[in-house]
């Protein structure tokens, strides 16, 4: 797949005082919470196995919207891009060599009001569904997971935004 950077490139300027020294923005996705069924877990007392994981996987791709706790990286990710629970700020997802996050007011001095390393998201999916063609689901080490929607009728945007995330990474 050709690389797709016209936000990136539009957004140089923006970014420059929130990326680290080195750091490179890679993707730029129109990111969304995609509202379905949320379960609320305990957070866990040891680390998830990989089999846990997979499963939340298979379990968000199948149709849940959001697994997590109270602080979890995926339930704060949904706060931080839903614009209605940060005053309507911008809730821009950006991919970075190093980190994902999430800027708030990116044409207007942007800040990052979230932010994980890019090795925290240990797998990622495109789960297309109709009128949910860039359905996308990613899970975090920390046993939380969500659905994203990166694209009504396209899915590009979505299978672009998962190459960016494997991009140095072994996620499944």
């Amino acid at each position: 797949m050709p690389p797709v950077t016209f936000r990136v490139e539009q957004y140089t300027v923006a970014l420059g005082p929130v990326l680290a020294a080195g750091e490179s923005a890679l993707w730029i996705p129109d990111a969304s919470y995609l509202v379905g069924a949320l379960e609320h877990i305990p957070a866990p007392a040891t680390v998830p196995g990989l089999d846990e994981l997979r499963d939340l996987l298979d379990q968000l791709a199948s149709g849940t919207a959001l697994v997590g706790y109270e602080g979890s990286l995926a339930m704060s990710l949904r706060l931080a891009i839903d614009e209605e629970h940060h005053g309507g700020a911008d809730g821009e997802l950006v991919v970075t060599d190093q980190r994902l996050l999430v800027l708030d007011h990116l044409m207007k001095g942007a800040r990052v009001i979230w932010e994980c390393p890019r090795d925290a998201v240990v797998g990622a999916r495109v789960t297309s569904g109709l009128g949910h063609a860039g359905r996308t689901v990613m899970v975090f080490d920390d046993g939380s997971g969500l659905a994203l929607l990166l694209g009504v009728v396209f899915k590009t945007g979505a299978e672009h935004f998962v190459t960016e995330l494997r991009r140095g990474l072994r996620l499944f």
